[in-house]
Order: C-alpha cells, then structure tokens, then sequence
C-alpha cells in the first residue's frame, strides 16, 4: 500500500482525524491510490472515545514518533490545568510543588529541555514567585484549557520544527474558524472549584462564539475565560543543613557551643566524635496562601479568498494574578551568628544528628507578603498559498509576558528552650518541643530586629520574542513527494531587575497585626510535630501597609525610595540575555511502498549578549557605587540532521524510527551573572556566563499495534547521549556579608557544564475499548538518566505509571486516572542534592449529557491529597513536605 502523500489524501488523512474511522480509511486510501476523488459520509462522534479515536488516527499517520491528546468538546480537557491532562502521554511527567501540574518533563528530562509552541510558535512565560529565575520552561498555570483543540507531543523532531529542545517539544493547537462543524458555533461553560483544605469555593466561567460564512472562506472564533481560585500549602520545612563540627567550633567567625561552655560532657564527645555528622538547619511550620485569578481572551481570524489560499491572524491575551503570601515560623538551631553556639544535648544516628536541645536559641517567623502578576499577549499572522505542485508560507509574530512579584518581607525574632527531632523521618518529618514558654503562641514575643527587619523587594521579569519565517515546499510524483525548505529568525529577550530597600530600624511586635490562630485544620495528614501545629498568623496587608506607609519611621523621615541601587544584592541580580537565533533547513518527505519518513537539516546560528553589572574594583566589598555596566557577546553553530522512518508493516503493525542531533541552550538565568547570598547560613547561588549550549545524539525506535478500533499496544526505546550537561555545582566564594559588615566565605552554588550525560529508557502504551461501555489506558515508563559523574540528572524518575479507566455508555461518562512517578533529584543547594520522593495521583470525573446542547460534570482532582515532600541528599533530611488539599469541580456546559 502506498502511502505517497498527493493534496488529495493529505485532505482525506486530515479529515479521517476528526469524523470517520478506520472502517472508511480503505476506500479513501484506494481513492488516493489512483487519484479519484471520493466522497465520505461524515460521522461525528463525541465523548471520551470519540476524542481518544482522534488521538490515534493523528499519532499512526505522523512521520515522526508523536503522541496526541485532543479536548473531547469545546473547553472539555479532562483536568482544569493541560500540563496535567498530558500526564496520560508515555514519559510525559509533570512537577506538583503548589499541588498542580506547572512544568512538564519528557522522557527523562529537565523542564527547561523540552520546548512548548503555541500553534507551532513560541509563546512567552512568566513566573510569579520570589524565588524563581526565568529560565526556557513553559509555566502551563498560565493557558486556559478553554483554548486548546490539540495538544501534540514530538519525542522525535522533523527540521521543519523550531530547534531547542532534547526531551521533546510540545505543539499546543488552537481551533481554527473554518474547521467548525458549523457555520454558528456558542459555547459556555460555568465551573465552582472547592478544595477541602482551604474550605471555599470559588467561581469559573468561559465563553466561544464562532462563525463562518455559507461558502467557508471566512470566519472567526472569539473566546473569553476567567478562573478564579485559593491554593493552600501546609507543609513542614527545614532550610538547609548543619554539621555537627559547625556546632562544636562555630563558623565565619562566631563560636560553637562547645567553646561557649554549653555543649559539654556527653555533647561535646558525641560532635567530636561525629564531626561530619549532618543535621536541619531548622525546623519550619509552612503555612502558604495564595488566590490565582486567570482572565484570558483569544480571537482567531480566518480567510480563504480562493481555495489555495489561507490566511490565518490569531491573538491571545493573558492577564493574571498570583498574590500570595507565606508564612514560616521556625527554630533556626543552625543560624552562624545567633544559635551555633545554644547546643546543649546532641543525638546522632548513622552519620546524621537526629536530635538537639537548644538553650535561649533563636526562633523565627517570617512573613513575605508578595502581590505578584504576570500579563501576556501574543500575535501571529500566516499566510499560505497550496496548490497541487507547490506551497509558500510567510509568519510574522510577537509575543510577550512580563510581571513579577512585589515583596514586603518581615522577620520577627524570638528567643526560647527548645528540642527538634527527625529521628522518625521521612514518616513523621519532624518535631519540635518547647520547654517553658512557647513563642508560637505569644504574638508580642516575637519583635522586629532593629538593624534588619526584612525588605521591600521588586522582581520585574520580561520574556518577549518577534519572529518572522518563510516556508517552500515542491510537491513531486516520485518517492520523495514533498521538498520543504525555510528560514526563520528570532529575536528573543529575557531580563530580570531587582530593586528595593532593606529595612532597619522597625522594632515593631507582630502583635501589631491581627494575630489569629491557623485554621483547625491545619496540618492535617501529618503527625508527630509536636509544637509545630499549634501557631498564630498575622494580616500580611496590614503589615505591608505599616512597611509601605512609613508608620515605623521617627518623625519627619521618610522611607527611602525603592531603587536597584541600593544594595549590591538588588544590582547583581539585575540582568538581561538577548538573544538573535537564525535557522534555515531542509526536508524532503517521502513514501515508497510500505515505507515513509522524512529526512532534514536544520543549521542555527545564536548569537548572544548578556547584560549585567560587574564590580569595577577587585574587592570583596564593593560599593554600589563601583558597579559598571557590562556587556558579555557569544556566537555559535549547529548543524543538527535528522531522519524519521515509518514501517507500515500492514494496516494494524507500525515500526518507526527515528535519529537525530538535537541542541537546547542553557537557562537564561543560568546565562547570567545574577548572585544571591543568604549572610545567615552562608549559603549562595548564581549563574555562569560561559556556559555551553547542550547537545544531543539521540534515537528512538517503536513499534505500534492496532490491534482492534480504538485500541493500541505499543513499545518504544529511547537513547540520548548529551554532551555538555549543565549541572548545578557547589564551591567556596567570599563575599562581603551585609548583616556581619565584614567578609564571609559561602558555598555558592553555580551551574556548570559538567561533561556528558546519558538518557536510555523504554516505554510501554496499552489502549483498548473493552466493550460494554468500558476501556481503559496504560502506560509505564522507565528512564535511567546519568552523567558520566554518576550523579542523576535533574527531574527524571526511573519508574513512571498511569492508568486511566473509562466508562461510556448512553449519556453517562465516567473515567478515573491514578499516576504514580518515583523520586526524582531537581537541583543541588548548599552542596547537597534535592530529591522529591515518589508521589501518586488520583483523578476522578462523571459526567451526564442532558441533552445535545447541555451536560454536567463532577471533577476530583488530588483525591489522595498526596504530599509532597523533598529531602536533601537522605529522606530523614526534609526539605520540605507539603499537602495541598483535594479540588473538586462542578461544570454545566452549553453548546450550540
């Protein structure tokens, strides 16, 4: 059978996706076989199986290895988030650090490796919390589900597709006017999300209308959706480790308890004996509040004046809100300067200290109110001319995201007696007892410092890109059907300011702001934390206006107004990466007999400059004054070839395979020369302006057998040899420490390109209608991911599973979905590795169509409120454990 693709079977292919199966692909076949032209009986069909046939029809006639979710009707994905509606794709992982799916891994690798286009275009990112640095991954908190037809996955790339990404790039579809069923399309939807842990219940509502005229050469489709919901994080925290020689002889100059005369006897012989022994730095009660407000709008324009031409302008606005605030009460038994030297009784346990009692030690809460947005718009116009001998596209566009949060930090101090205990971790992460009067109780216990309160901080981020490209194409009547060839180029950049103004002189108690006791049902599903759950919060609003509004200030003084220049802290996390990207390929896709593919040659060239401030002088202490503009350029190359292969070995057996070199650059913040310093625990990070971009060897080879309608069993082995990883790396730096007025050393942590990693892995997809209104989907995945160090490589699980059960039956749809992924490292901090354990998921929906026009469903996502929980470098050690509550959904849908 041939599968030589003329204009006329490319229509047949495309329309066979969304109407008929595969009992009418054989006579649309043999019609393209001897260039007839055939007329198919439309079938529509809709439902969970209707969008699960789609899926299949589209990944068995692509030419690279491709997997596909389609929504089932108008803003009907099964998840309020895509990134966790992709979770059902082989080796598609996502991440769940706020309890909902933001960044999406593939086949075993980092985030920031994999790309995500809109519409085949880039679209720009924004990221709302203080910690985070722009780097080259997608946030998907920020796209409404509403919006998306089709979401493609490419584990295999084609040199048509934009460069810079080694897992693999995902390929977001909007709806396009003309391909409506119907000349008049409304659509609505209202949603009420709840979650059991913050006890509300919040609002969501969207709406589509389209239109397209009786001779379909024009049309457009306009949408509007707003969401609208609470998050809350309770969690138990420890910032950072400290070793048991840090507690006996003191660091960066302060004591240890031994030379105090604290830590004597028993406890002076047990941290002499164990110097290297490790332990929390603290011991944290999380408790996180944040309200996510999405309002999104959208309009697509489509014109076809003739049949071969097609002109396409779609635009898309984002405008969203993330304020939020966390508050953290914690011992701090590891801080340098005020509790090293408060150690009186030490356990240690197999090369950790499980336990330890304090003498006055130092506890702290702090409050970081952050009022944080991020706004996006993007642009694209295409036009196409096809016709039977050839095709031409030119595509211009932009797109932009920019926001960032604004902080108003607070840190109140207090003194008590106090033991902590991991020595039932990872079960139980951890306690904390005090002896005599507990501070977590008593508000007017805890005062501001007088020679530092906190700050006020500004993070502004821009992200924004314009683009223009031009495609060729020459269709020949010969095995290679289809030459491609284009240019397109990228200007690209990414910036990050900080600015503000450290707080000194505020004296104030926390008492001064509404304290109230947390929610009864804080901590919930934790146990054996001692005094952890029992804690007040404060009005963050009321503290931020105090802050803001000067009431702290003695008469006649005013705040100093917030600049980068007032700290060599807020000018070395000042930056900018531009970047001009130029890319030029060509492909040629063929099919003779039983086989077909495509083969290219993409060539990139990136030129870059990084903007930053540099220390004119070469001393530890620098002046604000003495930072200089500079500007640090880079150019390179790549020449990256690919070729996809595709065995159809008969109608129901597919081989496919797939070699390519592949590229993806750095992070920018990655790029940068930022550098931040933590002066109580001398700790660091920052980034590194010669880094090198990744490359890649990789192959792939898979096998697919449509065994029955509806169904597949496939297997697929995957292998990347990279070159070049960036990997997180700790080393000792001095630096002029704020607090101390003096210089200090500290464990920066810094990326590097720490030689060459491996990724090799396999995967296996099970999907059958069962009968009877039943089916069911499966999927397990295992990746090994290495360098040639030994050490892991960041966000990949060796072991990942999801099965999805479905019901489906008259006007009834029921499905449930259960992932579980195994632990996996993130990032090195302190000179330790980060791990978050092996976590499970457990969705739910039921659905009922009332009529043709009208449906209702239920939604439970996070039904075994999971939690979440990171340890460093040995799970006793917890970095931090999280629940964020089960979400449950109600939807009435309307459409015409």
């Amino acid at each position: 059978m041939s599968h030589r693709k003329t204009a006329l079977s490319a229509a047949i292919v495309m329309c066979l996706s969304i109407t008929a199966h595969a009992q009418d692909a054989a006579p649309a076949q043999a019609a393209a076989d001897t260039g007839e032209a055939v007329e198919l009986d439309k079938v529509v069909v809709t439902g969970i199986r209707a969008s699960l046939q789609q899926s299949l029809d589209t990944k068995r006639n692509a030419d690279a290895i491709v997997d596909v979710i389609t929504a089932e009707d108008v803003g009907k994905f099964p998840a309020t988030n895509v990134a966790e509606a992709m979770t059902i794709i082989p080796g598609v992982a996502i991440d769940r650090a706020f309890g909902q799916g933001e960044k999406v891994s593939i086949l075993g690798t980092d985030p920031s490796l994999n790309r995500t286009l809109l519409n085949g275009q880039s679209i720009a990112s924004g990221d709302w919390n203080m910690s985070e640095f722009p780097t080259r991954t997608f946030n998907y908190s920020l796209l409404a589900p509403q919006l998306v037809g089709k979401v493609e996955v490419f584990k295999s790339p084609e040199a048509r597709i934009d460069e810079g990404s080694i897992g693999g790039t995902v390929i977001i579809s909007t709806r396009k006017p003309l391909d409506m069923a119907n000349d008049i399309t409304i659509a609505g939807q209202i949603n009420y999300v709840r979650n059991d842990r913050v006890e509300d219940t919040d609002p969501q509502a969207s709406a589509l209308f389209g239109w397209k005229n009786d001779a379909g050469t024009f049309g457009f489709i306009v949408s509007a959706q707003k969401a609208k919901e609470q998050i809350r994080r309770d969690g138990i925290e420890s910032y950072g480790t400290v070793t048991a020689a840090q507690f006996r002889d003191g660091s960066g100059g302060a004591p240890g308890s031994v030379g105090s005369g604290n830590c004597t006897g028993t406890c002076e012989q047990t941290l002499t004996n164990n110097m290297t022994a490790v332990g929390p730095n603290s011991m944290s009660a999380h408790f996180f509040e944040q309200e996510r407000d999405r309002r999104t709008y959208s309009a697509s324009l489509q014109f076809k004046p003739v049949e071969q031409l097609d002109i396409e302008l779609n635009a898309l606005k984002i405008d969203s809100s993330y304020d939020h605030s966390t508050q953290s009460m914690f011992a701090m038994q590891g801080n340098t300067w005020n509790s090293l030297s408060r150690l009186t009784d030490v356990t240690v346990q197999n090369g950790l200290m499980t336990r330890g009692t304090m003498n006055d030690g130092l506890v702290i809460f702090d409050l970081q109110h952050r009022e944080a947005s991020v706004e996006s718009e993007t642009y694209d116009l295409k036009a196409t001319w096809n016709d039977e001998r050839w095709f031409a596209s030119t595509q211009l566009g932009s797109t932009k995201a920019d926001g960032g949060p604004r902080q108003v930090f607070g840190e109140f101090l207090a003194r008590a007696d106090y033991t902590w205990d991991i020595s039932n971790a990872p079960k139980h992460p951890g306690s904390l007892t005090f002896h005599g009067a507990n501070p977590f109780l008593d508000p007017a216990s805890f005062q501001m410092d007088a020679g530092w309160g906190g700050n006020v901080v500004e993070k502004p981020t821009l992200d924004k890109e314009k683009y223009g490209q031009v495609d060729f194409g020459l269709k020949l009547d010969s095995p290679v059907y289809l030459l491609r060839f284009g240019y397109k180029k990228r200007d690209h950049e990414t910036s990050q300011i900080q600015r503000g103004v450290i707080l000194s002189g505020v004296t104030t108690a926390a008492s001064r702001f509404s304290p109230r006791w947390l929610p009864g049902n804080y901590l919930d599903g934790f146990s054996g934390y001692g005094d952890l759950g029992r804690r007040f919060t404060i009005d963050g609003s009321q503290l931020a206006d105090y802050i803001l509004g000067g009431e702290w200030l003695p008469p006649g003084q005013s705040m100093t107004p917030i600049s980068t220049f007032n700290s060599a802290e807020f000018v070395r996390n000042t930056w900018s990466i531009n970047e001009d990207i130029q890319a030029a390929y060509v492909q040629a896709d063929f099919s003779f007999g039983k086989l077909r593919g495509n083969v290219g040659v993409r060539h990139v060239r990136t030129e870059s400059e990084n903007g930053s401030w540099k220390c004119s002088v070469n001393v530890a202490n620098c002046a604000v004054s003495q930072y200089v503009p500079q500007v640090l350029k880079k150019k390179y190359n790549n020449t990256l070839s690919n070729v996809n292969l595709v065995y159809d070995v008969n109608d129901e057996f597919v081989l496919r395979f797939s070699a390519a070199q592949v590229m993806a650059r750095p992070n920018y913040a990655d790029m940068s020369s930022y550098l931040w310093l933590a002066d109580a625990t001398l700790k660091g990070g920052g980034g590194n302006p010669d880094l090198k971009p990744y490359r890649s060897t990789n192959l792939d080879l898979s096998a697919e057998w449509y065994f029955s309608p509806n169904s597949i069993l496939a297997g697929s082995i995957f292998y990347k040899d990279i070159s070049d990883y960036v990997l997180m790396t700790s080393g000792k730096e001095d630096h002029w420490n704020i607090n101390q007025n003096q210089v200090s050393t500290y464990d920066v942590d810094r990326p590097r390109n720490a030689g060459d990693a491996k990724v090799k892995g396999a995967a296996i997809a099970y999907q059958q209608d069962i009968g009877a209104g039943f089916g069911v989907l499966a999927n397990y995945t295992f990746s090994d991911a290495q360098a040639n160090s030994g050490r892991d490589l960041p966000f990949n699980s060796r072991h990942q599973f999801n099965i999805s059960p479905y019901f489906e039956s008259g006007n009834w749809t029921a499905r449930i979905t259960y992932g579980w992924r195994d632990k996996y490292f993130t990032q090195v901090s302190g000179g330790r590795e980060i791990w978050v354990k092996d976590y499970a998921s457990l969705d739910a929906s039921v659905g009922y169509r009332v009529n043709d026009f009208l449906s209702v469903s239920l939604d439970g996502m996070n039904l075994l409120d999971e939690e979440y929980h990171s340890y460093s470098g040995v799970e006793q050690l917890t970095r931090g454990v999280y629940r964020t509550g089960r979400r449950f959904m109600t939807s009435l849908r309307v459409q015409f």
